[in-house]
């Protein structure tokens, strides 16, 4: 068990970048040990955390044999500033600590968003056992599938049952409390004037977005192996004509 420490004292680090390993279990205890790797520079965390997280299918997402489904999470706070515009960056200084990854194998962006918040929750595991105090963790999503089955308590949906064991394993966790608010997804300005979202969900989103979609995109599959599947669809085709 770690040492008690005092908000104060205790400083939480940014992860640049997590490889997934093959179970969400080792993730956490990857975390829990801090064998992760860990970028440049360290920021006080509050015991109230808000996290954006999102997924993408990248480039190929309506392709599952080429799909290489990539998620993110970012840690913020607004009242550290909050520009005009809607947009920002990881260096930003109401970003405190975001990461991004992909999942292994044949995956869903549905799947993907679900993973990413749980990886979201493991993080304010991680951080309440950093502080030795309860963490309040908002996680917010533009995933409908994600936060619907959470208000309704859906503990045993149809599919991805997996990852929802795993979900609701780390949401009962006595270290963290846990809610999901959904969030629009790719909102712009006139979204934000007409008064569908807010500045802040738009900005966040944006970001979390942005980085599942580096992560989908660098994992996807060289240019000779994209040709040979579309040439094979093609083939497809006209058999079937």
């Amino acid at each position: 068990e770690p040492p008690t420490r005092s908000v104060e004292q205790s400083e939480y680090r940014l992860l640049d970048s997590i490889q997934p390993t093959s179970t969400l279990e080792q993730d956490l205890e990857d975390i829990m040990d801090g064998l992760l790797p860990q970028s440049q520079g360290e920021r006080v965390v509050p015991q109230r955390v808000i996290m954006y997280t999102d997924a993408s299918g990248g480039p190929f997402s309506a392709w599952p044999q080429l799909r290489r489904v990539g998620y993110a999470a970012v840690a913020v706070d607004p009242t550290k500033g909050l520009p005009a515009e809607a947009t920002t960056t990881t260096d930003a200084p109401d970003v405190l600590w975001w990461e991004k990854g992909t999942m292994e194998g044949d995956q869903t962006v549905n799947r993907g968003e679900l993973y990413a918040i749980t990886r979201a929750i493991m993080q304010a595991i991680k951080l309440a056992k950093d502080l030795d105090k309860k963490v309040v963790l908002e996680v917010r999503s533009d995933s409908a599938y994600a936060v619907n089955a959470w208000q309704q308590d859906n503990r045993f949906p149809d599919s991805n049952l997996d990852l929802w064991i795993a979900f609701w394993k780390y949401c009962d966790h006595e270290c963290v409390t846990v809610s999901l608010t959904k969030v629009m997804a790719h909102a712009n300005d006139d979204d934000i004037q007409a008064g569908r979202t807010t500045l802040e969900h738009t900005k966040y989103n944006a970001l979390a977005d942005t980085l599942a979609g580096e992560a989908a995109t660098a994992a996807a599959p060289p240019a000779p192996h994209v040709n040979t599947l579309r040439g094979r669809k093609w083939q497809a085709l006209m058999v079937r004509r």
